[in-house]
């Protein structure tokens, strides 16, 4: 940038170049002095699967007999710490609400596909895999 010669006879003209503009801060301070910070926007995935869920298109009425009928199938000391999710590629989630739970049940998944093998005959469903609740707020006790 060539800064103009100044003398007291000579006009000056002093717009600056649209190169040598500084950017302007587009959230001002508030009353106590810090910034403005907007929201975040949500995570696309989180809205698509919010959106999903009330429009009820990953509803699977198998998972949904599995849900009704959860206690009737497996022992007691099973299907309060697990519950039925989806059901995604010929695989059987199970929602657990930790990963505590998660390493405590997993030597007991050969007794869980024993418990559920009657429920899931003539069925798509090859595999039953253990996940944390997606829906679970990490942050409740």
């Amino acid at each position: 940038m060539r800064l103009p010669v100044f003398d007291e006879e000579s006009e000056y003209d002093a717009t600056p170049d649209d190169n040598a503009t500084l950017p302007v801060d587009a959230e001002p301070p508030n009353e106590r002095g810090d910034i403005r910070r907007r929201p975040l926007p949500p995570v696309f995935a989180q809205t698509l699967d919010t959106l999903l869920h009330r429009l009820k298109l990953n509803a699977s009425p198998l998972a949904d007999l599995l849900r009704a009928d959860w206690h009737k199938l497996l022992p007691v000391d099973l299907a309060d710490r697990c519950r039925p999710g989806k059901i995604h590629r010929q695989t059987l989630y199970l929602y657990v609400p930790d990963s505590s739970t998660l390493f405590a049940l997993r030597p007991e998944l050969p007794r869980i596909e024993a418990a559920l093998k009657p429920a899931l005959t003539n069925t798509t469903v090859a595999h039953i895999r253990l996940m944390i609740d997606p829906d679970r707020d990490p942050f409740a006790r």
